[in-house]
């Protein structure tokens, strides 16, 4: 199974951004294409990424942990093999468990 990686972005310029793109494959129904497996978008915002989770055939959300309990120190997200994921922000900590 492939597990592909979530990303925190950061603001993207309109020159960068308005390529008219027309996409090759649709996670909704195409298996991820593995030569893209593990390769960098050359407009990548990203400020982190997070390894562990699958995103295909559905849009899974992603959420801090409330503030009042861990200050939003965990982010947590579904996975499309209905597993839970919990990272760490700072990315010192992650598991993911088994739907049951």
């Amino acid at each position: 199974m492939f597990h592909i990686k979530w990303k925190s972005r950061k603001m993207t310029s309109n020159a960068d951004g308005s390529e008219n793109r027309v996409p090759a494959w649709d996670y909704r129904y195409s298996r991820y294409p593995q030569q893209y497996k593990q390769q960098k978008h050359p407009h990548d915002q990203s400020v982190a990424t997070y390894r562990g989770h699958s995103v295909l055939r559905t849009l899974i959300r992603c959420y801090f942990s409330p503030t009042y309990s861990t200050g939003q120190k965990y982010i947590y997200t579904g996975s499309y093999d209905a597993s839970v994921c919990i990272y760490d922000v700072v990315g010192l900590y992650s598991t993911c468990m088994a739907a049951h």
